[in-house]
């Protein structure tokens, strides 16, 4: 499918949740009930959604919104960052507002600068790491005020793949990704990252002496629906409806007259 980050092939844009077709998700055993959620009655405000999902490039057109009503009921949409190449002339406050009004549940995902040892025109260096986190911290919150989404909701950075042997560069990544957790946290918002489960999220799992995101979206294409069980991504971890996993590349489904290439996922994880 068309993607912001296509020499990766990984992340698109909207992710999206179905009412009435959801699979159950099985959860590691902790604190707690494995609880089986749905999205909630209009007018709820329940913090994360769970069962099957898709995501594409841009955000689609009111219309495809209303289409795919029937069929989805959570949006996941690219707010900002330097990044993000898919063109977004659908997604503004209003549109926010609308599919809000429609009974959508939105996960809002930020793609700003990538880990220095990708060939990405957008990079962050070593030595900036941490500064530059902060920096995109700000920018993404700036960006969700802009569209209408209020404190305390979730952002995800889009952290592309990248070669997770070079040291230094993985080291770069989880300074990066420190600074955006704990600053995003600072400035009210709910971190998350979106990464490549062999790369960014084992990083995170296996990283001593940062803070990981509340929340984490990994992406392995094995066909497997199943969010919890990823050698890379520990079950004692990110187990409180804190995740989702994207399991399939590209593929077309239509709903209400309206065609779109998708990828899949399953959805465990905090929502606006």
């Amino acid at each position: 499918m068309p993607r912001p980050l296509l020499a990766l092939g990984l992340l698109s844009l909207a992710i999206v949740l179905p009412c009435a077709s959801a699979e159950a998700v099985s959860r590691p055993k902790g604190p707690g009930p494995a609880e089986r959620a749905v999205s909630p009655p209009r007018g709820q405000h329940q913090a994360w959604a769970s069962g099957l999902g898709f995501d594409t490039c841009a955000a689609p057109s009111l219309r495809a919104m209303r289409a795919w009503r029937e069929a989805y009921s959570v949006a996941n949409v690219y707010i900002g960052g330097a990044a993000r190449s898919c063109a977004q002339p659908h997604l503004t406050r209003e549109w926010v507002g609308q599919t809000r009004r429609m009974g959508y549940r939105l996960i809002p995902t930020y793609v700003g600068p990538q880990a220095p040892c990708t060939r990405f025109r957008h990079r962050f260096g070593g030595r900036d790491a941490f500064e530059r986190g902060l920096e995109e911290a700000e920018q993404a919150v700036a960006d969700a005020q802009r569209l209408g989404i209020p404190e305390g909701q979730p952002i995800y950075y889009d952290m592309e793949a990248y070669r997770s042997r070079d040291l230094s560069c993985r080291d770069a990544v989880l300074s990066f990704l420190d600074a955006w957790t704990v600053h995003l946290d600072e400035l009210g918002y709910l971190p998350g990252v979106y990464s490549s489960a062999a790369s960014g999220i084992r990083d995170l799992a296996e990283a001593e002496g940062i803070t990981r995101p509340h929340a984490v979206w990994y992406a392995r294409w094995d066909g497997e629906p199943e969010p919890y069980g990823d050698k890379h991504v520990p079950d004692d971890l990110w187990y409180d409806h804190q995740r989702i996993k994207q399991y399939r590349g590209g593929h077309f489904e239509e709903h209400g007259g309206v065609r779109m290439k998708i990828d899949s996922n399953m959805v465990d994880g905090p929502v606006y």
